[in-house]
């Protein structure tokens, strides 16, 4: 019983693999529309799961082409106010991906240039990206290494400036009382997905720029508490995001997606003017955690974690990169993460 940790880390790496690069072929005017975590995130989900169930070649190649055929996740969604419905995305990417390998192993055919064809995603979903991204089967370079950790608990689009907030606040120690006003300029995209200018309910929050930059600016730090129980009447917080001003950079946005820039401006009462410019996000492969910080996040986005449940984990993380436990079964202890000891 159960899989190996060879096989979970084969299972991980192909998931990757493929919702990266289909991505990364997908490009931006996809993601002006479409969630690319729900849409090429399907696709990863199938391929994760029908490497995990042991297919390959033309199975896996069909359960992936199934998986095409439910890739969807429309950003209308926050056009419309329906910021809840977001965490469905990933949900559903999930479950159709298990649902298509399970359907390629029994058998069912899929659509085989399902990126490509004529009527693929590629032309029917906005694809602009470089379709090479696509080529190179096993020989063409990682991908897996070129994805971003995520430093924030909101919306990704916002992490540059509240990266840019968070080097002013260390660099100067910049108490909120001393601040007059805030400028943050950022590329246009961002606020095409997270436009929120001050958010109405908690589900708001990731998407609202000032009211997260207000936030850090207030506390010096973001937590998960901040984004599900937000107290959004209190005056000093109204006070802080009164003296933010948001903008757009048409010039920040030619260097959208490959960089994602926002420069941040603080102003304070003595007249001095603090500024920095952010173009990669804390987490980048080009600003990567070390594994004591990446532990240090997963305690600030978990905080009902206790010590000795954070040193279980990492230990049971690390035991991966050791290759001679690789045949040992993966399933972690039953309490690891929260299920009912044994």
């Amino acid at each position: 019983g159960g899989l190996t940790r060879r096989q979970v880390a084969d299972a991980v790496i192909a998931g990757y693999e493929a919702s990266l690069r289909i991505g990364e072929a997908l490009g931006a005017g996809h993601a002006a529309g479409f969630h690319a975590t729900a849409t090429a995130g399907a696709i990863g989900a199938a391929a994760a799961a029908g490497v995990a169930l042991g297919l390959e070649g033309e199975r896996l190649h069909h359960a992936q082409g199934i998986a095409a055929t439910q890739a969807a996740g429309l950003w209308q969604m926050a056009d419309d106010g329906a910021h809840e419905s977001k965490s469905l995305h990933p949900a559903f990417a999930v479950r159709n991906g298990l649902a298509a390998a399970y359907a390629a192993r029994a058998g069912l055919p899929g659509a085989l240039r399902y990126v490509t064809g004529a009527r693929g995603l590629y032309r029917l979903l906005g694809g602009d990206g470089p379709l090479e991204a696509l080529d190179g089967g096993l020989d063409a370079p990682e991908r897996l290494n070129t994805a971003t950790i995520k430093a924030w608990p909101c919306c990704a689009q916002l992490f540059t400036p509240l990266d840019a907030i968070r080097d002013l606040l260390d660099a100067h120690g910049t108490t909120p009382g001393e601040i007059e006003a805030v400028d943050i300029e950022i590329y246009t995209h961002a606020l095409k997905i997270a436009g929120v200018d001050w958010p109405a309910r908690p589900a708001e929050t990731c998407f609202s720029l000032r009211y997260v930059a207000a936030r850090l600016l207030l506390a010096g730090k973001l937590g998960i508490e901040d984004m599900e129980a937000p107290d959004l009447g209190a005056a000093d917080l109204l006070a802080m995001a009164g003296r933010i001003t948001v903008r757009t950079s048409d010039a920040f946005q030619r260097e959208f997606p490959q960089l994602r820039p926002s420069r941040v401006t603080l102003t304070l009462k003595n007249g001095r003017k603090l500024d920095t410019l952010r173009k990669l996000r804390r987490g980048d492969p080009e600003d990567p955690y070390t594994w004591t910080a990446l532990q240090a996040r997963m305690r600030a986005f978990a905080p009902a974690m206790d010590d000795a449940a954070a040193r279980a984990i990492a230990a049971w993380c690390e035991g991966f990169a050791d290759a001679g436990r690789d045949g040992e079964v993966c399933a972690p202890p039953p309490a690891l993460f929260g299920g009912p000891a044994r």
